[in-house]
């Protein structure tokens, strides 16, 4: 994550991308809070990008549905 951070920068496609994975595999063993804090922060880098309602923007929204449920 970090080298995609420094290759891609914030708030990359790829970067978001990663993050989402991560908080997959988070939530598969067991670690709950990290992975909504995770998603609490891609959500909005979507936004920030002014992509509020695109795919990419409503997958993530959906997903911090789901980790939060």
């Amino acid at each position: 994550l970090e080298l995609a951070r420094r290759v891609f920068g914030p708030g990359h496609d790829h970067l978001l991308t990663l993050l989402g994975n991560r908080v997959h595999l988070l939530m598969a063993r067991g670690k709950r809070d990290e992975a909504i804090g995770s998603m609490r922060a891609i959500v909005p880098a979507h936004e920030a990008k002014g992509r509020a309602m695109d795919v990419p923007h409503l997958q993530a929204v959906h997903n911090l549905g789901m980790v939060l449920n």
